[in-house]
């Protein structure tokens, strides 16, 4: 199940922030850096969580074919929905297998990522108890076991 992300991407010992991290740092006006620590050793950083609030369709989705079909008209210059707004562009189709467990059910690789930048920005979520994490794992195993072993009608 994804409920975090890592802060950065360990490449020796020198960190580089990840994409999330990198678009909130932007967007803000900061740079793209920050004050991220280099690794100790081989250890991985800690997980921030993301903040899944909103669910699965809490962000817009425009095809592109309706953007570049919509970016000349005046209704789209006078209103445009991405105007002082983070854009995540990517794919999102089924033969991407790019789709992932979630609190929220699945979602996209992109929403996920949409998700986190808004993490983020938020200034990262705080760790709740690991024991809860695997004590909500056990309960939804056990719910995904139970509901597949019973024949659908």
């Amino acid at each position: 199940m994804v409920r975090g992300y890592l802060p950065y991407v360990p490449r020796g010992h020198m960190p580089i922030p990840n994409l999330a991290i990198v678009a909130s740092r932007l967007f803000a006006g900061k740079g793209c850096t920050g004050d991220i620590q280099p690794p100790v050793g081989d250890q991985l950083p800690a997980a921030d969580l993301i903040n899944y609030a909103g669910g699965r369709g809490r962000f817009l989705h425009l095809t592109a074919g309706t953007v570049l079909g919509a970016a000349d008209s005046s209704p789209w210059q006078n209103s445009n929905p991405m105007q002082s707004k983070i854009a995540v562009i990517g794919g999102a189709f089924q033969e991407g297998r790019d789709r992932y467990v979630t609190p929220h059910g699945y979602l996209n690789g992109l929403d996920i990522l949409a998700h986190a930048v808004v993490s983020a920005s938020q200034g990262g979520v705080p760790e709740p108890s690991r024991n809860r994490f695997v004590l909500a794992d056990v309960l939804v195993g056990m719910l995904l076991v139970t509901r597949s072993s019973f024949p659908h009608k």
